[in-house]
């Protein structure tokens, strides 16, 4: 699970970890500097949002034909409706 935490300076952090340890990634981050969040090696610094979102290549989302294109479709189809 993916969450975002804040350090003791206010700077914004990502974390992966398990759901039973995200109130301990809180808590140790609003204690703990930026400097040292970012030596940790677990926590990245968020700069921007697109940080946070897989790159396009790696995303999946399910397509949806609509009522046009389906019919488009069975017009190739020999013997389809037309």
């Amino acid at each position: 699970m993916r969450h975002i935490v804040t350090s003791k300076d206010g700077i914004q952090f990502a974390v992966e970890s398990a759901e039973r340890t995200v109130m301990y990634d809180i808590a140790y981050a609003s204690a703990t500097p930026a400097a040292e969040l970012a030596a940790h090696g677990d926590f990245s610094e968020i700069k921007s949002l697109d940080d946070l979102i897989a790159p396009e290549e790696y995303y999946f989302a399910p397509r949806i034909a609509g009522p046009l294109e389906r019919r488009a479709a069975f017009k190739v189809i020999k013997g389809g409706k037309s």
